[in-house]
C-alpha cells in the first residue's frame, strides 16, 4: 500500500504518496465523489517527499519529489491529453544539494516558492508560468552557526508565509551561536525595495536587524537595543548611507557620525556570476577557444553600489581547490573586485547618494581565457537589482 503524504485540493483531489501522485474525482462527466461514485486515477510515478507540502500556484502543482532532491511539476499537458511532471531542479541540480525539507509559497509580489535545505540554507524558485520563468537563487541568512555536518553558516530550521496589507511576508526561525550560546529568533523577510512606496532611509538590507524608525527628533551616535546581536560585528544604514562596521558590546553602538534613522544587522553578500561566454563561430562554437571579457553594461533599478571581476586566470581543479580553502570563489580573487563608482564630481561630499535606476558602463581589464565569466557582488546593506546584463567580449578562434 502507498502511505498518503499529502493531500491537496482542487476541482479533482490530488494526493501524494510514496508511490506516486493521484487524482480522486467522481468520474469525467461527473466529478462529484460519492461512496459509489469515484475514480482514483495515478497520473504521476515520482513519489512524493514525506515532510514538505505541495503549493498550487496557478493551474500547476510544485512539489517535492522522494529524498528530497528534485521539485516536481504537476501540469495537464494538452496535446498528450495527460499529465507531466517535469522536474524544475533539472538545470540547476545544485541548486537542493542536502535536500529539501520544508516549503513556503509567496505569492506577492514576485510569486516565489521558498525551499528550506537541510543545512539551513534557503533555496528560492521565481515561478511564472506565463512567461515560462523558473528562476532559481540560493539564500545563506547572515550570521554563524557552527556544526560538524553543514558547516558555520546561520540554520533556517522553519518557514511560514503570512500575508500582510501589499505582500506577502516570508517568516523563518534562524539558529545562531550569539555571545557564546545558540539562540533562535524569529525574524521575517523585509519587503522588496520599491521607491514609490520606501523611502531610502528604510531600505532594509541587513539580517536580524534592527529599525529606529524616523520618530526620533534628534540625530546621535548612541544606538541601544542590540542584545540580541551582542559580541557580533553589525553593518550599518544610517540616514540612507553606509557607515563603518561596529561590533555590539553591553547592547550597544556607537556610529561614526550621528544619524535619526538606522537600519543595523548582520551583512550579507549578493553574488551574480554569469555562465561561461560561449558564441556560435565559423567553426562550430568558441567553447575551449580563449576569451577576453572587454567592458560590460549594467542596468539598474534603485540601486547604488556593487563590485565586479572577472576569472583571473586559467585554473585547474587543484588550484581551484586552493584558491577557495582561502577564501577565493568562482575562480575569482575575491579581494581584487573592483569597486563600481557612482558618486560624481557633482554630488556634496558627505551626504548620502540617490539611489541610482538606469544603465552603467565599465571597462574590464581582463586576460584571455577559455572560461570567461563576470562576477557582480553587493556587500553593502544597499538594494541591487540588475534587469538587464549585456557583455562585450572576445572570442579566439
Amino acid at each position: 500500500m502507498d502511505q498518503i503524504e499529502w493531500l491537496n485540493e482542487d476541482r479533482r483531489l490530488t494526493i501524494g504518496t510514496s508511490g506516486g501522485v493521484f487524482q480522486c474525482y467522481g468520474t469525467d462527466d461527473d466529478l462529484t465523489l460519492t461512496p459509489f461514485n469515484f475514480t482514483i486515477a495515478k497520473v504521476s510515478a515520482w513519489a512524493s517527499d514525506s515532510t514538505a507540502l505541495p503549493a498550487k500556484i496557478g493551474n500547476n502543482l510544485l512539489y517535492i519529489q522522494q529524498n528530497g532532491r528534485k521539485v516536481r511539476e504537476l501540469a495537464f499537458d494538452k496535446l498528450q491529453d495527460q499529465y507531466s511532471a517535469a522536474d524544475l531542479t533539472l538545470r540547476s541540480e545544485d541548486i537542493s544539494e542536502t535536500g529539501i525539507i520544508a516549503t513556503a509559497y509567496q505569492d506577492q509580489p514576485y510569486s516565489v516558492l521558498w525551499c528550506l535545505r537541510n543545512d539551513g540554507r534557503l533555496a528560492g524558485l521565481t515561478y511564472v508560468d506565463l512567461l515560462q520563468m523558473r528562476a532559481w537563487h540560493r539564500h545563506t541568512i547572515g550570521g554563524s552557526h557552527t556544526d560538524a555536518t553543514y558547516g558555520s553558516q546561520a540554520k533556517v530550521e522553519s518557514i511560514a508565509v503570512i500575508p500582510r496589507g501589499t505582500h506577502d511576508q516570508l517568516w523563518m526561525i534562524v539558529k545562531r551561536d550569539i555571545d557564546g550560546g545558540v539562540k533562535r529568533y524569529i525574524e521575517f523577510m523585509e519587503r522588496y525595495f520599491v521607491a514609490s512606496e520606501v523611502v531610502p532611509s528604510d531600505a532594509h538590507f541587513v539580517d536580524s536587524g534592527l529599525e529606529e524608525p524616523p520618530s526620533r527628533t534628534s540625530a546621535s551616535t548612541s544606538v541601544l537595543g542590540l542584545d540580541h546581536l551582542e559580541g557580533e560585528s553589525v553593518a550599518i544604514l544610517a540616514d540612507a548611507a553606509v557607515q563603518p562596521n561596529r561590533t555590539v558590546s553591553s547592547g550597544a553602538i556607537t556610529l561614526q557620525t550621528a544619524a535619526t534613522n538606522f537600519r543595523i544587522g548582520f551583512g550579507y553578500n549578493s553574488d551574480i556570476e554569469t555562465l561561461p561566454m560561449v558564441a556560435a563561430t565559423s567553426q562550430g562554437t568558441s567553447v575551449g577557444n580563449r576569451k577576453r571579457i572587454h567592458r560590460f553594461t549594467v542596468r539598474l533599478l534603485e540601486s547604488l553600489s556593487f563590485k565586479f571581476g572577472t576569472n583571473a586566470n586559467d585554473l585547474d581543479a587543484a588550484t581551484i581547490a586552493y584558491l577557495e580553502s582561502l577564501g577565493l570563489n568562482f575562480g575569482v580573487n575575491i579581494s581584487d573586485l573592483t569597486e563600481a563608482v557612482f558618486r560624481t564630481a557633482s554630488d556634496n561630499i558627505g551626504s548620502a547618494l540617490a539611489f541610482f535606476t538606469g544603465e552603467k558602463t565599465y571597462q574590464v581589464g581582463d586576460q584571455f581565457n577559455t572560461i570567461t565569466q563576470l562576477f557582480l557582488r553587493q556587500d553593502q546593506p544597499y538594494p541591487f537589482s540588475v534587469t538587464l546584463l549585456a557583455i562585450d567580449y572576445q572570442t579566439n578562434e
